[in-house]
């Protein structure tokens, strides 16, 4: 009876083993995806960090370039303005400097709508990104919005590289 006892206890005891043993087990697959999904998002922070990095060094140098815009064209706006002063006081062709002066407001209005369009575009695309953003983990919507950004850093170096080609034109030097 004792041997019958001691054979029931110890097939119990081995069942709660194995019943610890599977968790355990469990355990130790579930700590292994954490850890995966931790060095991944690891990873992905590091990653981020370079590429925040790089953001900022495409800005202070983007903020160089139109600083140096801004430099290149203050001589030529002061001679133009000059000029308009000149022509202003000695009062030749009022007809004609109003006309001018017409068409170059004109021309400004359209490039303001144009502007006001693309802001538009812009916020709108804005918004539904962010929108998009609220849906994803911290990690994914960071990496997003650095997109984001980039993207944006691209087109306005598109932009800045139009307008000094603009300018050079308007200026007279050839591209």
């Amino acid at each position: 009876m004792r041997v019958a006892t001691d054979q029931r206890h110890f097939a119990e005891l081995a069942q709660h083993v194995v019943a610890r043993d599977r968790q355990i087990m469990a355990r130790g697959r579930e700590l292994m995806e954490v850890q995966s999904v931790v060095k991944d998002a690891l990873t992905a922070a590091k990653s981020a960090e370079a590429t925040l990095s790089e953001c900022k060094q495409r800005q202070a140098a983007l903020s160089d370039y139109l600083q140096s815009l801004e430099d290149k064209v203050q001589p030529y706006y002061k001679q133009w303005e000059d000029q308009q002063q000149q022509q202003h006081h000695e009062g030749r062709g009022v007809g004609q400097q109003r006309a001018i002066a017409y068409d170059n407001v004109m021309a400004l209005l359209e490039e303001v709508q144009g502007l006001e369009e693309k802001v538009g575009r812009a916020v709108r695309q804005h918004n539904r990104a962010r929108t998009e953003l609220l849906g994803l983990s911290e990690v994914e919507g960071t990496m997003r919005m650095v997109d984001g950004q980039l993207l944006a850093l691209q087109c306005c170096s598109t932009l800045a590289t139009a307008l000094e080609q603009e300018l050079d034109q308007l200026l007279g030097k050839e591209a």
